[in-house]
């Protein structure tokens, strides 16, 4: 997702926006839109707008309930390790770990982002940081999901063995954490003269406008869009495999039967032999009991 923005030079050139994140792109556009709540105007393919008050105490907000659920889930998880750590042996319970690890990084990114005086004072290096560790939150979350997905496509949704996609397990999290380090890494690296827009809160990067898109949709965007069609597509297909199975056990508990018959000669037979053989081991002990 690539949003235009930016502001105009002394020479009237328009160097477009690079947004901190897609949540901040949906806030600034929805400002551009509203009415009152934010000014924009749009010449060519130049953007100017600026993000009310108000959309930066929500954002803020949204970012502050984010962090602190983020910490309780962290404490529940440091707390269930410390009582069974048996439990860590759960691919589950560890990748939510890391999950919750990386919406908090979020989180932190999201609100330093919000405070104009501290990133006025950032030196480029640490403007780079911050968009990187920003990006870095959001893909890690990405291909974390993007794990438990195809870990539960291969164990609900195919035929492989079951000691296959358990060796891969061990490897999720490793390759998650390596994609979502390199990735920002490579796309900040562009980002030499970056600076700050104090009334976007956004990063801006002049750069050739097909150079930015490219390597925003390389090392960010596609991940992100490619994740959500994974994991949509796996849980329909996981939802009518459910939804086959309850109709199957429906039709089997609803179908009528027909009442068993009993074989009465077998019956009999089998009462018969039974009483011969209570009626010898009555006898035998009988015997044994006179002798």
């Amino acid at each position: 997702m690539y949003t235009p923005a930016g502001r105009a030079d002394s020479s009237g050139a328009g160097h477009p926006v690079l947004p901190a994140d897609i949540g901040q792109a949906l806030a600034e556009l929805a400002a551009t839109l509203g009415n009152g709540n934010g000014s924009g105007s749009v010449m060519g393919d130049e953007w100017s707008f600026v993000i009310s008050d108000q959309w930066v105490m929500t954002i803020q907000s949204l970012a502050t309930v984010s962090l602190i659920s983020s910490a309780f889930v962290l404490a529940a998880i440091a707390h269930i390790a410390h009582r069974h750590r048996k439990y860590l042996q759960r691919l589950s319970l560890r990748v939510s770990g890391y999950v919750a690890l990386a919406d908090l990084l979020s989180s932190v990114a999201q609100i330093v982002m919000l405070q104009n005086d501290l990133m006025m004072g950032q030196t480029k290096s640490g403007l780079r940081f911050i968009l990187w560790l920003s990006m870095f939150s959001t893909l890690l979350f990405v291909f974390l999901t993007l794990a438990i997905s195809i870990q539960l496509h291969l164990s609900t949704l195919t035929k492989v063995r079951v000691a296959v996609y358990m060796r891969l397990e061990r490897w999720y999290v490793p390759v998650s954490v390596v994609l979502a380090a390199l990735l920002p890494a490579i796309a900040v690296a562009q980002m030499r003269d970056i600076y700050w827009v104090p009334y976007m809160h956004a990063f801006n990067w002049p750069a050739e406008s097909w150079v930015r898109r490219l390597v925003l949709w390389m090392c960010n965007y596609v991940w992100v869009v490619l994740t959500i069609a994974y994991c949509s597509g796996v849980a329909i297909l996981l939802s009518l495999r459910i939804w086959a199975m309850w109709r199957s056990s429906v039709e089997v508990i609803s179908a009528p039967r027909m009442p068993e018959k009993w074989d009465w000669n077998r019956l009999t037979s089998a009462s018969s032999v039974r009483e011969s053989h209570d009626a010898e081991t009555l006898k035998d002990s009988g015997s044994s009991h006179f002798s």
